[in-house]
């Protein structure tokens, strides 16, 4: 055992060492713990989806409040949101310090435009913007960007929808190397039986809860796995809330797993 005078050597130690400065961590380390935190059971924060439209944006307050983020980046063959850059670059700011997951999605007009030509355009906006799209990096830690989207809401002028979707779907993956998220609503269920090959459904329904009765018929039994209740408008609570701070009235999407899940979508 040790004596009076190893006791007290020891005492000294401690006490200078308590006195030492302590050690500061880099800004790589805090963003480390953030999203260390993020990681869990629990149901993700519901998100916004935002478009040019949404101005007087708070980034960081609704980083705190949220845990994934969409902006619209591109329509059809040659359009692309004229503040896309800018907004890039400050929900990715955001992103870093809160751990936000951001998303960009593409408004589709098969009523004009051949499927392939306007996949390679949101592609290279989103790349030109400062948004990755590429392959899934390992790691959960290392992803801070959702697949890219498909919103689909425009009837195909010869009811080739399912054939418009599929090209679309493929030219994306031949590019990115993964699997695209679809958003829509009557339009898919309207014209399409099929998941096309898997890809997740962002479901549009401004209703109190989901129904089977609202899925497109190739989701019937995966589901959807985003789901955009309200426009900021309708419908009431209890659906969820109707905006998002930092942002005011929206739209507003649930993801409907955990946080866990949400970061495996992620890329």
């Amino acid at each position: 055992m040790p004596d009076q005078r190893d006791t007290q050597r020891y005492a000294k130690k401690r006490a200078k060492a308590a006195n030492w400065p302590k050690k500061k961590r880099g800004a790589a380390f805090r963003r480390f713990r953030r999203k260390v935190r993020r990681i869990g059971d629990t149901v993700p924060n519901p998100g916004p989806d935002l478009s040019m439209w949404n101005v007087g944006i708070d980034w960081d307050k609704a980083a705190e409040h949220s845990d994934f983020v969409f902006l619209k980046a591109s329509e059809g063959r040659s359009w692309e949101d004229p503040t896309l850059v800018e907004r890039v670059d400050l929900a990715r700011q955001a992103a870093q310090r809160e751990g936000l997951i951001v998303g960009y999605y593409h408004f589709a007009r098969p009523d004009n435009n051949p499927p392939r030509t306007e996949a390679r355009h949101f592609v290279k906006t989103v790349r030109e913007a400062g948004g990755y799209l590429g392959p899934q990096r390992r790691g959960l830690l290392r992803r801070d960007e959702m697949p890219g989207v498909l919103d689909y809401e425009v009837y195909h002028p010869t009811k080739k929808d399912e054939h418009w979707i599929s090209e679309w779907v493929d030219e994306y993956e031949k590019i990115t190397g993964h699997q695209p998220i679809i958003y829509g609503g009557h339009v898919l269920r309207e014209r399409t039986t099929t998941n096309f090959g898997g890809c997740p459904l962002w479901l549009a329904a401004y209703v109190p809860e989901l129904s089977p009765a609202l899925l497109p018929e190739g989701w019937w039994k995966a589901g959807p796995t985003f789901w955009q209740y309200t426009d900021g408008k309708v419908p009431a609570d209890p659906a969820g809330p109707a905006e998002c701070p930092g942002v005011g009235p929206c739209d507003m999407n649930f993801y409907r797993g955990d946080r866990r899940h949400l970061l495996k979508l992620a890329i």
